[in-house]
C-alpha cells in the first residue's frame, strides 16, 4: 500500500513540475503558490515535524533491534532502544547524516544508494 501511495506522490510531484516548473522548493513552494504563504508554511513545517519523528522513530526500533543481537540477560547495552547508548549511538547518526546532507547532494545520493541495496538485499 506504501510503495502504491509513494508512486502517486511522484507521479504527482512529476505532473506538478511540468505544469509549474519555475517552483523549485517542493512540497513549500506548490503550497504557497497554490493556497497561500500560510498553507505554505504549514505544509513545510508539518513535513519537518513528520520527519524529525520519523527519523528518531526510526533510529530507536533500529537501535532495539541491534539491542536483540548484542543484549544478554546479565548486560543491557541498546535494550529497547531507550537505553543512554542507544541514545549516544543515534545520535551519532542523526548528526553523521547531517553532515552528510551539508557536504553535498552526491555524497548523500551515493550513502541512500548504498542504503537502499542494503534494505533490498534481504528482500531478495
Amino acid at each position: 500500500i506504501t510503495g502504491v501511495g509513494i508512486i502517486f506522490l511522484g507521479l504527482s510531484f512529476s505532473a506538478l513540475s511540468k505544469l509549474k516548473p519555475e517552483l523549485d522548493g517542493g512540497i513549500y513552494t506548490y503550497a504557497r503558490d497554490g493556497f497561500s504563504d500560510l498553507m505554505g508554511f504549514f505544509s513545510a513545517w508539518g513535513y519537518w515535524l513528520c520527519t524529525t519523528v520519523g527519523i528518531v522513530g526510526y533510529l530507536v526500533v533500529a537501535f532495539e533491534a541491534v539491542g536483540g543481537f548484542v543484549d544478554t540477560p546479565d548486560n543491557v547495552i541498546f535494550g529497547k532502544g531507550n537505553t543512554f547508548a542507544a541514545f549516544v549511538g543515534e545520535s551519532v547518526i542523526v548528526w553523521l547524516i547531517y553532515w552528510l546532507v551539508v557536504r553535498g547532494i552526491k555524497e548523500a545520493a551515493g550513502v541512500n544508494l548504498i542504503a537502499t541495496a542494503v534494505k533490498v538485499f534481504p528482500l531478495i
